[in-house]
This record gives C-alpha cells, structure tokens and sequence, in this order.
C-alpha cells in the first residue's frame, strides 16, 4: 500500500475513509471500494468517483477497471431493508455462465442471522471478475477469478472477520483466514446436503494429517508462505473452531461469535486471540486455555487406539489410548465419540478423555456388532483403530435399587446377603463418579449417599468375584 499512496502500512490504525476518482476511456467501467459518488462520460472519457465511508485496512483498499457489465442483485436485510449485490463481470462470463448465481444470496442471508447483519449495509457488496485463480475480499468489493460456492463464501465471510474485524498481529492471521474457511464450510452444511458438510471435514482432516507438524498459530511473520499457510492457518484453523464447536457445544459457540463481533473493543478495529476466547469462556462458562494451548499453540494432532468389551450383560468396558505426532503437545484432552451398532439398533456415546490409556464403563441395552470411531468427524486424527470383543460371565442373581429415581441416597439389597466386592457408579458420559469396595450389611442391604450428585442418568457396576451386576437410577 505504502508503495502507491502515503498511509499506516500496518494493523494498529484503520483508514476512516476513502475517495478514489478514476478517468477511463467511456468504454470501461471501474470498481472499488464503497459506492458511487458520481459517473459522467465527456468527451469520451468516464470519470467515476467512488465513496467509502467505513474503517478500512490499508491492504482492502483496491480498485480495477475492465470492460466490465454491471450485473446487480437484491437481499431482503434483517431489518427490511433492500442490499445490492454489483457484480462487475466481463462480457465472456455471462456467455461462459461464470456469474454469480442465488446461492450468493443465500449466503449472505445466512452470514445475517448467523452472526450478525452485513457490517457494510449502508452501502453495498460486491463482485469484481479478475485474471487470478484466487479472490480478495477488498472491503465491500471482492475480487474474483470464479463464482464457485465456497470461494464466494469465503470473500464474503471476511467481510465479518477480517474487514469488520481484522487481525492485529499476523500471528493472529487465523482471526481473518480460518474464520473465512469455516464459514465456507458452514454453508455447505446449512445450504446444502450432509454429506457435502461430511466430504468437506473428510477432505480437510485428511489434508491437514498429511503433516504430522505445524500450528495455527504464526510464529514466522517475515516469511509470508508462514503467514498464508494454507493447511495450517487456513485448513487446521477452520477444523480447529469445529473441534472447538464440539467441545462447548454450537449455543456458546456461535454465541461467543456474536458477542465478539458485537464488542465495541473490536468492531470495525483490530483484535487479538485473547479478546476472542475470552467471550468464549465468559460465554460457556469454562477455561479454554488447555485447549488452544494444544490446537492454536501446538503442532500435531493425536493418533487413537480403542479397545473394548462387552459382557453378557451388555456392559462396556472400553480403553482409549492416545499418541501426538509432535513433542509440543504431550495429550490433546477431548471428548471422544464412539458409535456402537446391533442388529437394527445403535447409539453414540461420548468419552471425555483425560488422559492416556484411559478405562471408561458403559451400559447399553444392545450387544455391539460393529463400532466406529467418531462416526460426524468431530475430531482432527488420522487412521484411528478400534477393536472390540465380547465375553460371557457368570451373573449373579439381580439386586434391587432403590428407591429410583432419588434425591438423597439409594439402597443397594444384595440376594443372599452376600458382600459386594466392587461398586462403581458412572454417569451418562462414562465417567466414574465413585468407587467402594468390600461393602457388607448384616441385613444385605448397603446404603449409598448420592445426594451430591448432579441430576440425571447413573450406571451401577458391582462385582463380587467371577460375576458381575449392572443396574441404573436417576439422580433427581
């Protein structure tokens, strides 16, 4: 920028407006930032002054001049207001049927209620053809050598992260460029079918994976193929926020975003990670500093290995074993879901793993013919194995739980009066939540305060030697 007009070539200031006045022979039109002050032909030259009234960055100020046709089209705003899309396309695009269709509108409507109306509503978006492969979101006029779904998307998204919002420090680049690519990748699961939402984290997972090194995080801004790294910043980035969706759940997640972009700190200024993950912790209620320590900081990805059992009572015993491809990351913490499958019958159960070579319980009513390690591709891994087995026990005669539900304590009657050798309890998560052992009344009957327990689903193991029991009760 520095190099074609006096300006702050960094991130610490925006520009608080533009003019740009372009004289061209009659014949060609110019397109660039904000909208049209005035267009007037004398003499057979055209002058057109364009108006941007908005901060802007200095590297999205841009214009280009063609043989360009005007192509407009219309979006209804949250508001009731009318948007203009101004496509400026070359003759050959509209005989080669390379124009923007309504899916661009779709998209923006989209963007509006998923985080927040158009930044730029007051004046336009728009879509210039260029001689490039690739596209630019200059701000409010997208430069673009084709109008494939997911390249629209992406330009446009910017408009919101990295326009709106732009990165104050090229290490923070995946504020701008993975926001963009998850973006793109939320309209194919929103507008389109699911299994170009399940191709797209398929294809991605397995580019990135392709590379058992490298982070999100730019460590190297003087070299530009480091900031602009396409399967780091852009790829892993964007699995990174999916991962992170998974992880707090799609209300805090997509609500965080919002508050984000609504931050009077931020808007239409510059921002760094910690101003983000701060309102998503605030937002979720959680510290993600172990998270983004692993997948922001870090390099790698975990390599899974799962075994399980399952008894004669359809209780799963199931280990979880987890390996990094690179020394910056000892264990990647997650919760990790297993689909298990029967006869006409399945059910996915999710294991927060906490650490390496991990022993998690389950009951289901099924046996398990068949698992899959995360069945929707929640998780950034690559070539998981998972192997399973089933084996008969000698079950003892039922106990009886009571009462159930409970809101203090459950009584455990034992036949027989015999003692209990083992008693696990375990939530609907499969994580234990007590353990006792060598458990004995006189009259057979054990007492078990669960009064401290959060409400919901609870799983009981008991074990008296050679044989096991599994029973249940709700926590009101």
């Amino acid at each position: 920028s520095r190099d074609w007009w006096p300006c702050k070539q960094s991130l610490t200031d925006k520009i608080d407006s533009v003019d740009i006045v372009i004289t061209t022979p009659e014949q060609f039109r110019s397109a660039s930032n904000g909208l049209i002050l005035y267009d007037t032909v004398v003499d057979g030259l055209r002058t057109t002054h364009w108006q941007h009234r908005y901060p802007i960055a200095h590297y999205l100020v841009a214009y280009t001049v063609s043989n360009y046709q005007l192509h407009k089209q219309y979006v209804e705003m949250p508001n009731g207001d009318t948007l203009e899309i101004h496509n400026y396309l070359w003759p050959e695009d509209f005989a080669n049927n390379n124009t923007p269709g309504s899916v661009i509108i779709d998209i923006m409507e989209f963007f509006n209620e998923r985080f927040m109306p158009y930044p730029y509503a007051d004046e336009k978006y728009g879509q210039a053809t260029w001689t490039r492969n690739g596209a630019m979101e200059n701000q409010t006029m997208t430069f673009t050598g084709n109008y494939t779904t997911t390249l629209m998307a992406h330009e446009l998204a910017h408009h919101w992260f990295g326009n709106y919002v732009t990165c104050a420090t090229w290490q923070d680049i995946w504020l701008n460029e993975s926001f963009a690519t998850y973006a793109a990748a939320l309209v194919l699961e929103e507008l389109f079918d699911e299994s170009d939402w399940l191709n797209w984290k398929n294809s991605t997972i397995n580019s990135v994976t392709n590379s058992l090194d490298g982070s999100v995080f730019v460590y190297d801004t003087i070299d530009a193929s480091s900031v602009f790294n396409y399967k780091m910043v852009y790829q892993k980035g964007a699995i990174m926020l999916n991962m992170l969706r998974w992880e707090i759940g799609d209300d805090d997640f997509f609500q965080g975003i919002r508050n984000y972009l609504g931050d009077t700190a931020v808007a239409h200024k510059f921002a760094n990670r910690h101003q983000l993950i701060s309102h998503w912790e605030q937002e979720a209620d959680t510290a993600l500093n172990d998270f983004f320590a692993d997948w922001l900081y870090g390099e790698g990805f975990p390599v899974y290995d799962v075994v399980f059992s399952q008894e004669a009572n359809n209780l799963l015993n199931i280990n979880i074993k987890q390996t990094s491809t690179h020394p910056s990351v000892d264990f990647f913490e997650m919760h990790v879901p297993i689909k298990f499958s029967g006869i006409e019958t399945d059910t996915v159960l999710v294991f927060h793993h906490l650490h390496d070579d991990q022993d998690f319980t389950a009951l289901i009513d099924f046996q398990v013919s068949e698992a899959k390690f995360d069945p929707n591709k929640c998780l950034l891994t690559k070539n998981p194995t998972i192997n399973g087995m089933t084996s008969a026990f000698s079950a003892p005669k039922e106990f009886s739980v009571y009462p159930n539900p409970t809101s203090s304590s459950i009584y455990l009657s034992s036949p027989g009066e015999k003692p209990i050798e083992l008693l696990e309890i375990y939530d609907d998560a499969g994580k234990l939540v007590y353990r006792d052992e060598k458990l004995y009344e006189p009259d057979g009957t054990v007492q078990v305060d669960v009064s401290a327990f959060a409400a919901g689903t609870y799983y009981i193991s008991i074990s008296n030697l050679a044989s096991n029991w599994t029973g249940s009760f709700i926590k009101k």
